[in-house]
């Protein structure tokens, strides 16, 4: 790895211990890519990673200012973590 640390980051992710990876099937329209993450940490609900695009593909880190369209949302969050729904995770982001 050319990053220290990196190495115990992805250990955690693919252990399950702590942070993990989770899918929120929300759809998004025409919402700047920095709105979510912000958005997101700052309602204490994760870490946005990357987003489903409505074809299916798969985006990951994309540009703060790019404009995405999604059907669902790929987001590092805590074991403990309590989400609230992805209905109103929707509104925050859609608002």
């Amino acid at each position: 790895m050319i990053a220290p640390g990196t190495e115990q980051v992805l250990e955690d992710l693919f252990r399950h211990q702590g942070d993990h990876t989770i899918r929120l099937n929300v759809g998004l329209h025409n919402v700047a890519w920095a709105e979510v993450v912000t958005t997101l940490i700052q309602k204490d609900i994760g870490t946005a990673l990357g987003y489903v695009h409505k074809n299916g593909s798969i985006v990951t880190h994309p540009q703060s200012t790019a404009m995405i369209d999604a059907e669902g949302l790929i987001v590092l969050i805590n074991d403990d973590q309590v989400l609230p729904s992805n209905e109103e995770i929707g509104r925050l982001l859609n608002a």
